[in-house]
């Protein structure tokens, strides 16, 4: 027999109270015994919201973002080129700072790849050779970390040595100042450097001027400089210009 309404259909039953009530018990059991899983799942369900979530967000609070550290290695000779170079002496970026420097890159394939390797096709490219055939690699590195900055400017060293002698190229570690400046003025570390140190020795040159000249230029008077620096035992007003 269904019983759609339990209280009235019993009510049109004529049986005794005691049977109307142990029916009525355990018409209640049998609803009760269809909501429990749906409750318990609802109740599981609550419980492992309140381990997980609390969970996800305290692991997403500890994954903090590891920034890499690029070291930078600027290369003047008329071309102005730089390389940005990561932790694993990996080119991951190259800039030129004028045209000369564009029409270089532009024959090398130097993103991507180890910096050794990126060294042994530039100095086979033919282009690169003419300009050493007559001028004056300067070789500048920056990192904010010193002995990566030292390690480099060691491997740099050896990589050159093996195809040049030591007049024919220079390299030097830059410090952050000197890495900070010559972003500002938009050119290479080694043209900074090597203007920085003309004017130690002769104040009366214009810094813009300079800026205007390659590195074979710059050397040129930088050399120029240290004589006169030499002969005159002081180095301040060597050079009638503007400043």
């Amino acid at each position: 027999m269904n019983l759609k309404n339990p209280l009235a259909d019993l009510d049109q039953i004529k049986a005794s109270a005691h049977l109307k009530e142990a029916t009525l018990q355990h018409i209640y059991r049998k609803k009760q015994k269809h909501k429990a899983p749906v409750a318990i799942g609802l109740a599981l369900a609550c419980a492992l919201a309140l381990i997980i979530i609390p969970t996800l967000q305290q692991n997403s609070e500890d994954v903090t973002p590891v920034l890499k550290q690029y070291a930078y290695i600027s290369m003047d000779i008329n071309p102005s080129i730089e390389l940005q170079v990561d932790e694993t002496d990996v080119v991951s970026d190259a800039y030129a700072y004028n045209q000369d420097g564009e029409e270089l890159l532009a024959q090398l394939q130097l993103k991507d790849r180890p910096l050794a390797q990126c060294m042994q096709e530039l100095m086979a490219n033919d282009s690169f050779q003419q300009y050493m055939a007559d001028g004056y690699l300067q070789i500048s590195i920056y990192s904010e970390n010193d002995e990566r900055s030292t390690t480099l400017q060691s491997t740099m060293e050896t990589l050159l040595s093996h195809h040049y002698t030591r007049e024919q190229y220079g390299c030097h570690n830059a410090s952050n100042d000197e890495y900070t400046n010559a972003a500002h003025h938009q050119m290479s570390m080694g043209c900074y450097q090597m203007i920085e140190r003309i004017l130690a020795l002769d104040d009366t040159y214009a810094f813009e001027d300079l800026a205007e000249l390659n590195i074979n230029e710059l050397r040129t008077i930088y050399q120029e400089c240290r004589r006169s620096n030499h002969g005159n035992g002081h180095g301040h007003g060597m050079h009638q210009g503007n400043r």
